[in-house]
């Protein structure tokens, strides 16, 4: 394979150039001109608004720490300063915790160093502060920001906006032209649409994701594919390989599934070189070597001579002593016995004999010497005699006795040695002529001779192979081998006896069961042992070793093609192109005997230190479309603009205008290709998408801060907030303007959500000393797919008919639009507008509250001036809006509810008509109460737009009167359902849920002021309160506390979590989770259930003439039961929002079967439990379990 690039990755960034300090502030300051600072997570900016680019650009961390050789007092270092010291690498700080300041000693830190570096030196600032903050920044946040700049910096004033919005503008220019900002930070990422000339953050999503997060995946994944790596990878550096190497897949499944192929690799791989430690190597010459040679021959040759003078000397002074001991010797005749004895002892002899001994071996020392160095052969030894050994005993004395003892034992050794000296003999003998018939043979077969060699080759490699799957059977007890052994054991230990029975055995005259007779019988215990073989391995490895030489020597191709085979076999395995890429394998054990030179051996200790990137290059940055990857349980890029989409009507302007910026993920390659990809996947056909990334991601947004305070004074002035508006209105205060957040808009819908999950969270991981600890199931919302406020319309892009079958009926249920609270709160300021849209009516009343509608008019409510005097004017809303009623964004959803039904049916499937010429093709009902009414109607005008209102044209709107409605859990129709309700709420688990949260609902009822027993009677009134000033970006209600001054106790984000929760807990445990559910939702919801039922059959005998929609509008206490009926999975099981849509779809198959779909908001119907494809569900199998919920006789089951 070719080798792809090879990067050598530095270990750090550069030393930073040292930041100069400025000395212009007196005279930016004189001129007023503003001082932008884009205070990022991952990096701060800070300059003057005149200026082309900031003064400043550092990382947003500190380090405060102490160095009593530097300095006696704290030091503070800041940016990639902080990796200057040694010693500040534990001190190091950031003032960010997942993207919003929460710690302000760092901040401080942060501003003094601007401050300082910019030329500042006096207690007070006279430039107004540009700065930007998080998207959707936390009142306490923003409150800790602006006192620490109003009291600690004594600033004049500062704008807070949002960083990508700013550099929307640096890009655009203004924010006229609407489109769809992509900011993605060091940590999260946030789409905000622009639209109106603002940045509407109450449509804004989040995914916790950014650059951070594809640097902590990166390390994961190499900890992974290289868990023995000799280096610790620094994020510094996972960021570099990000920078240079990740790109966006445009189709990420397809490029994966052959990333790993060989012509792939060769292009694609990556070979990341890190520093290694450079391997001792003999770096000489050829001709270095053969002058070492000669001097160590010349050396050598130095040595023996030496040798041969030491040795010289030796053998004089050996001559000498012998003269010496001779002359002892030859002095017993002149001595007597006495005096040669005191003179051998003085000489250091026992005795005589010891003295002759000694001269003897000196004399023969002396004289191999000589001989040696006068190049005499040295004579063989005698063969040693043994003369007593075969002497009898008796003949003998005690001391000859001992003697031959001793001559025995010396007589068996001499012997053994002269058997394995001859036995030596004849094996070199026949190994001589083994090799020389080789040898013939290789001169005159060669072929033959060359095959057996092969083959013997051969049979050793297979011996080893066996021996390594025996030992790898061994370890498996459920294998062969493991077996056998085990059986062998099991027959030792029968027939293994103790001493005691081979005694008793032997007294009985049991002959000897003759084990060990033959030597094969002891291969018994090497066949039990589990221990390596070790002595045949090494036996088995030499001679593989021999073979491979002399391979070498007369076939030395046939080696080279066995070790390139065994590489390519490595090679082409997945796990090896993934770890290594393109590189040649290297063998453990190569065929061909290796001796690599210096850069081989260099070579093999780089590669020690390398990484291979592959796949990683395309899955990190996928993890912003696929956030599962990394097990975060959030949607997607595509879904969550998806989801923006839907909640802001469809404009299709915003994806005409999508822009991407910040430091996150908006630098890899191919992002840009890969929105325009899959954002055309999601619009209809033929809408025009512009993607495009800001010209400078990182600093647009601090040189749109800058640009936009400079070229709009007028609105940079009115947005500023001054010391005077800090000290009214407290630190948490915010001047809006286009490019900011929303003052008190903390309850908007996408905030709203964050704060849920957020709260859901917390509670999930304090579960166990938190206050809600009632055993159900956890609701989890999904940001991108769930929201109260709106719902999911179906598409007609995405919706695609059943294949080969015939559209019969369609069945909608549907809940009201938007409205205004069922429930008013007193002393509520707020303005609620539900006359703003004309509508266009047709509806023709029926039945017993026969009415006609009276056309287009508008609503005005007004206070006589007599009810204002006596305080009756705090007991109803500003506006035009009554309680309960539908408001102008509730007939707009209906409106688009109705318009996307109309490119399904009408234009896609042309199953409806184009014009309704014949009202016998709709049928139409809803509740008593108008706001169903108003709802369906704004739904047809969408659905048939620009009909008139004729009377022969009008639909008819069926109406049931209030005591005998369906299509709710009718009380006086049915009191059983109340008797079932009270069973319900004095079970002790709901009791316990119920005093869990009392002091919640007291804390809300006292903030509110209501204190009615109906409010105590459950949840659905608080949610309804506060869940509905959230969709209108209403502040959460708050109470002024009696004897403070200006402060208030008002409800927080984390109460409407808690409330939200808490009311979905009360629906799902009654309707779907508790014991008495299901009969509870027989007598609630069973009758309406068995009128889509009927009208299905009718549908399907023909009876229903030209129906083909029937329409149901009603409320979420419709939508919902039915929901649990169906046994709706948790994400869809929620509170259904306002215009909540349940579709059923009747379906004629080719082979005359029926079939029914289910759809809700958009989706096919996923249920928890699968007991049907609500795609294509047996019209049988669909009856059989709604039938279940049915009552059969109502009138009987709801009396008693």
């Amino acid at each position: 394979m070719t080798r792809g690039d090879l990067y050598e990755i530095p270990d750090g960034p550069p030393d930073p150039s040292p930041a100069m300090p400025s000395f212009d502030f007196a005279t930016m300051g004189h001129g007023g001109v503003p001082l932008v600072i884009d205070n990022g997570s991952g990096a701060c900016r800070a300059g003057w608004a005149t200026e082309q680019d900031p003064r400043l650009e550092f990382d947003s961390i500190v380090a405060k720490y102490r160095n009593r050789k530097v300095s006696a007092g704290p030091i503070l270092l800041v940016g990639r300063n902080v990796h200057s010291d040694p010693m500040a690498k534990s001190s190091i700080r950031s003032a960010f915790d997942n993207g919003v300041v929460t710690n302000f000693d760092a901040m401080e830190g942060i501003l003094d160093y601007v401050f300082t570096m910019l030329g500042c030196v006096d207690d007070k600032l006279d430039q107004p502060i540009v700065m930007t903050e998080a998207v959707c920044t936390p009142y306490s946040s923003r409150r800790n920001m602006s006192e620490l700049l109003f009291e600690c910096y004594n600033i004049p004033s500062v704008s807070y906006g949002i960083d990508s919005v700013w550099s929307y503008y640096k890009n655009t220019g203004s924010l006229s032209t609407d489109g769809l900002v992509i900011g993605s930070g060091t940590v999260a990422s946030h789409i905000i649409p622009i639209y109106d000339a603002r940045a509407h953050t109450e449509h804004c999503k989040r995914i916790n994701l950014g650059g951070q997060s594809m640097e902590e995946y990166l390390l994961k994944l190499l900890q992974l594919k290289y868990p023995a790596f000799p280096m610790k990878i620094t994020e510094w550096q996972s960021q570099n390989l990000i920078q240079h190497y990740a790109y966006v897949a445009e189709d990420y499944e397809k490029e994966l599934s052959c990333y790993l192929t060989a012509d792939n690799l060769s292009h694609k791989d990556i070979t990341v070189q890190f520093p290694f430690p450079m391997p001792s190597v003999d770096e000489r010459t050829e001709e270095d070597i053969q002058r070492a040679t000669e001097r160590r021959r010349e050396q050598a040759k130095k040595m023996q001579e030496v040798s041969a003078k030491k040795r010289q000397e030796k053998v004089e002074l050996r001559a000498k002593e012998l003269e010496g001991f001779s002359e002892i010797r030859d002095s017993k005749d002149e001595l007597d016995a006495d005096e040669f004895a005191a003179r051998l002892k003085e000489a250091g002899f026992k005795d005589e004999r010891d003295l002759e001994d000694t001269i003897a071996s000196v004399q023969q020392d002396v004289t191999r010497a000589q001989n040696k160095e006068l190049g005499i052969e040295p004579e063989e030894k005698e063969a040693p005699t043994f003369p007593l050994a075969d002497i009898p005993n008796d003949e003998l004395t005690d001391e000859q006795k001992q003697e031959k003892r001793k001559q025995v034992l010396l007589r068996a050794s001499h012997e053994a040695r002269e058997r394995a000296r001859v036995e030596r003999e004849k094996e070199k003998v026949r190994q001589d002529e083994l090799a020389k018939q080789d040898e013939d043979r290789r001169l005159n077969h060669f072929d033959e001779w060359l095959a057996d060699l092969k083959a013997q080759r051969d049979g050793v490699i297979a011996r080893v192979e066996d021996r390594r799957t025996h030992r790898k059977e061994l370890n498996d007890r459920r294998s062969h081998a493991s077996q056998v052994r085990m059986r062998n054991i099991a027959d030792l230990a029968a027939t293994e006896t103790t001493n005691s029975t081979g005694n008793k055995r032997r007294r009985r005259g049991d002959q000897d069961d003759e084990f060990g007779a033959e030597d094969a019988d002891w291969n018994i215990y090497r066949d039990i042992s589990k221990e390596e073989e070790a002595d045949e391995d090494e036996e088995d490895e030499a001679e593989l070793e021999k073979y491979n030489r002399r391979l070498a020597l007369y076939a030395p191709d046939y080696l080279a093609s066995l070790d390139r085979n065994s590489r390519s076999k490595i090679e082409n395995t997945t796990m090896y192109r993934f770890t290594d890429g393109c590189e040649e394998a290297i063998l453990e054990k190569s065929a061909m005997p290796q001796k690599p030179d210096n850069a081989t051996i260099i070579a093999r200790a780089a590669r020690e230190y390398q990484l291979h990137l592959n796949v990683e290059r395309i899955r990190v940055p996928e993890i912003i479309f696929r956030p599962g990857l990394i097990g975060l349980d959030q949607a997607g890029l595509l879904e969550t603009i998806d989801g923006i989409l839907r909640q802001t009507g469809n404009r299709m302007s915003l994806i005409n205008n999508v822009f991407v910026t910040g430091g996150g993920f908006s630098g890899v390659t191919g992002i840009l290709e890969r929105l325009q990809r899959d954002i055309q996947s999601i619009a209809p056909t033929g809408t025009p998408i512009t993607v495009r990334r800001a010209v400078d991601p990182l600093r647009d947004a601090w040189r749109g801060a800058a640009l936009w305070s400079m070229n709009e004074a007028e609105a940079f002035k009115a947005s500023c907030i001054t010391r005077q508006d800090y000290l009214e209105h407290g630190g948490e205060y915010l001047r809006e303007h286009g490019m900011s957040n929303r003052y008190n808009q903390m309850q908007t819908t996408a905030f709203a959500v964050v704060a849920i999950l957020a709260a859901f969270a917390a509670a999930d991981s304090a579960k166990s000393n938190s206050a809600f600890k009632t055993d159900v199931s956890n609701y989890v919302l999904d940001d991108s797919s769930y929201s109260y406020c709106n719902p999911g319309y179906p598409s007609a892009q995405s919706y695609a008919p059943l294949p080969g079958a015939k559209l019969e009926l369609v069945q909608a249920v549907v809940r009201h639009g938007d409205r205004t609270p069922v429930n008013y709160i007193p002393n509520d300021d707020s303005t609620w507008n539900c006359n703003e849209i004309e509508e266009e009516t047709y509806l023709h009343g029926t039945g017993e509250s026969e009415k006609n509608t009276t056309g287009s008019f508008r609503q005005v409510i007004a206070i006589p001036k007599w009810n204002q005097k006596y305080g009756f004017s705090n007991k109803i809303w500003k506006g035009s809006c009554e309680e309960g009623e539908l408001t102008d964004h509730g007939k707009r959803q209906h409106n688009i509810l109705g318009t996307q039904l109309r490119a399904i049916y009408v234009d896609k499937l042309g199953y409806l008509p184009k014009e309704l010429n014949s009202t016998d093709e709709v049928y139409l009902r809803t509740t008593y109460i108008w706001r169903t009414k108003n709802s369906a109607e704004s739904l047809l005008g969408a659905l048939w737009p620009k009909r008139g209102i004729a009377p022969k044209d009008a639909i008819l709107l069926h109406t049931y009167p209030k005591r005998i409605e369906t299509m709710y859990g009718n009380t006086d129709m049915c009191p059983q359902i109340n008797t079932i309700m009270a069973q319900l709420v004095a079970s002790d688990g709901y009791q316990k849920f119920l005093r869990d949260q009392g002091p919640l609902m007291a804390k809300l009822s006292d903030i509110m002021d209501v204190h009615g027993s109906s409010w105590k009677e459950g949840w659905d009134g608080y949610f309804d309160v506060l869940n509905a000033r959230q969709c209108h970006g209403f502040k959460l209600p708050c109470k002024h506390i009696d004897g403070v001054q200006n402060s208030t106790q008002c409800a927080s984000a984390a109460d409407v979590a808690q409330v939200t929760h808490n009311a979905n807990y009360e629906w799902a445990y009654k309707y779907r989770d508790s014991p008495q559910a299901q009969n509870l939702t027989r007598l609630y919801i069973g009758s309406f259930v068995g009128t889509l039922r009927d009208q299905m059959q009718d549908r399907i005998a023909g009876h229903t003439g030209s129906l083909k929609l029937a329409l149901y509008s009603a409320h979420d206490s419709t939508v919902w039961p039915l929901l649990s009926v169906l046994d709706a999975g948790d994400r869809q099981s929620l509170w259904p929002p306002y215009a909540s849509n349940l579709i059923f779809e009747l379906w004629k198959q080719q082979n005359g079967s029926r079939v029914v779909r289910v759809i809700f908001n958009g989706e096919v119907l996923n249920l928890r439990n699968a007991w049907c494809d609500m795609n294509a569900c047996p019209v049988e199998k669909f009856f059989k379990h709604i039938d279940a919920f049915i009552p059969s006789d109502i009138a009987n089951e709801c009396s008693n």
